[in-house]
């Protein structure tokens, strides 16, 4: 066990995680404790994620006169009560209230944990809402935009500034030590993005400008994921999410045609594809990048009301458009019938009507309907790219002979590559996008 948590500490100073002017407390495999002040320590667990792998996921203790009040909970509910048998055996202090600053889970994915000590959860009224739609660990007491918590002789303040990582975020500040937990609206030096699923990119900074307004004093800040630091961070993120780092100018032409990817063309499905899985990936780092920058996507969903249908039938699982590249908030959905999703949609008038002359196209089956759309796009006169590894197809059989997918995958790109779009890879086109931005 020593030796993992060797392991585990290495990782975190290897990668940035491990404030190194805080004293460690508290250590284990899932669980670090560092003291930040004489009134304030920072959490860290972990938890999983699809996307990133292992992530590093801050929290804030404010303790005061055997009093203590916990921003954010640990993901899962064992390290959430390791984390509370720590506060209560070595601190010495009762925990009167913890925070959820959002709604993901590893803000309030050990919430029942709480619970089941009698602790009190408080969130901002949004995130009580989310919760309760994404089916996960609801706060008990909410506020509307700000609050105050008792702790001992002292209080913390919690305030809602506007939308950024998601819809809900709030930040806390203990003014005794003028101590800020900024979670995942605020960004640790040179980190990227990060989760823009359900970010308002467009809001961003002009949020962590107003907390910086509000905090002109802030000595420190604790981030939800990463190295805390001063209020360097605030400028940092801010500059992050600047519009003028986004290219918004030359690419508001542009937008994302996300095709197909619906449940059916997966494992359990009715008409399983090869590489569907890792093709969605890719579909899915793509929309990352077009919501980030705020620019319009578009998702195709194919019914099937012919005769004889097999997959995409109305009202069943299998026609939902997969999790990987799930819509979210008001991106557009367009329902099709046929290969060519131009045929009998609003497509054509929604694009026009939108100013969209270029497009990045991806989705499923590439022999079938991103061959039929793309070809269809083109004759309207959009400027086409195709994301190969970010299609998908299968095996085929023609005059009795098979044909593999990796090989009906390389002729129809290849078809396409010829005139009616540019075929790229996903790692070629974001790279381009990177390189376009340094050259500014």
């Amino acid at each position: 066990m020593i030796r993992k948590i060797e392991v585990i500490l290495l990782l975190l100073m290897t990668f940035g995680f491990l404030n190194l002017n805080a004293q460690i407390v508290y250590q284990s495999e899932t669980l670090l404790i560092n003291k930040v002040s004489e009134h304030v320590y920072e959490h860290t667990s972990f938890m999983n994620a699809k996307e990133f792998g292992k992530v590093s996921c801050n929290g804030m203790i404010v303790a005061c006169n055997n009093e203590a009040v916990i921003f954010d909970t640990p993901a899962d509910d064992e390290t959430s009560r390791e984390l509370i048998e720590w506060v209560t055996q070595s601190l010495k202090c009762q925990i009167t209230a913890v925070v959820a600053t959002h709604y993901h889970a590893d803000n309030l994915g050990g919430l029942k944990e709480f619970h089941r000590h009698s602790i009190s959860s408080y969130a901002y009224n949004k995130t009580i809402q989310m919760a309760k739609e994404f089916k996960l660990p609801v706060p008990q007491n909410g506020f509307n935009k700000a609050m105050d918590l008792k702790v001992g002789s002292e209080k913390v303040h919690v305030e809602f500034f506007g939308e950024g990582h998601t819809c809900d975020n709030v930040v806390g500040y203990f003014p005794l030590e003028n101590i800020l937990f900024g979670g995942c609206l605020i960004k640790e030096s040179g980190a990227g993005k990060g989760n823009l699923a359900e970010a308002n990119v467009k809001e961003w900074s002009g949020t962590v400008r107003k907390i910086k307004m509000k905090y002109p004093n802030v000595k420190k800040i604790i981030v939800g994921h990463g190295k805390s630091g001063g209020k360097e961070l605030l400028d940092y993120t801010i500059d992050l999410f600047e519009n003028r780092n986004m290219q918004i100018d030359m690419e508001t032409k542009k937008a994302l045609l996300i095709i197909d990817i619906q449940n059916d063309y997966f494992e359990g499905g009715a008409n399983p594809l090869n590489g569907s899985l890792e093709a969605s990936i890719n579909a899915k780092r793509l929309l990352i990048d077009f919501r980030s920058k705020s620019l319009p996507v578009v998702h195709i969903q194919h019914f099937s009301t012919r005769p004889g249908s097999t997959f995409f039938i109305p009202n069943t699982n299998g026609v939902e458009i997969h999790e990987n590249v799930r819509p979210v908030n008001d991106e557009k959905v367009i329902a099709k019938n046929y290969p060519n999703s131009f045929r009998e949609t609003v497509l054509l008038d929604y694009l026009q009507s939108n100013g969209i002359t270029d497009l990045v196209i991806c989705g499923m089956m590439t022999q079938m309907c991103v061959d039929a759309t793309t070809r269809a796009a083109k004759d309207f006169g959009f400027t086409c790219e195709v994301i190969g590894d970010a299609c998908a197809t299968k095996d085929l059989i023609v005059q009795g002979e098979s044909v593999a997918a990796s090989e009906v995958q390389k002729s129809f790109l290849a078809a396409l590559n010829y005139f009616y779009s540019t075929v790229k890879n996903t790692n070629e086109y974001l790279d381009e996008i990177i390189y376009s931005k340094i050259k500014e």
